[in-house]
């Protein structure tokens, strides 16, 4: 199962399926305060599923 999420400042979307944990966890990890409409639990879920395939935050 795959999740959407978008940046209220750009309205860009992110999906971890089109575009993969790594790159929607790294936009989270950026610019958190963006994305109101992932729930804790969310984010938490696609950072821990990018960690299991070897993302790290930069920083």
């Amino acid at each position: 199962m795959g999740w959407v999420i978008t940046d209220k400042v750009t309205g860009c979307s992110y999906d971890t399926d089109r575009d993969g944990y790594e790159t929607v966890a790294e936009a989270l990890h950026e610019h958190p305060e963006r994305f109101t409409d992932a729930t804790t639990e969310e984010k938490r879920r696609i950072k821990e599923g990018a960690e299991i395939l070897g993302w790290h935050p930069r920083y």
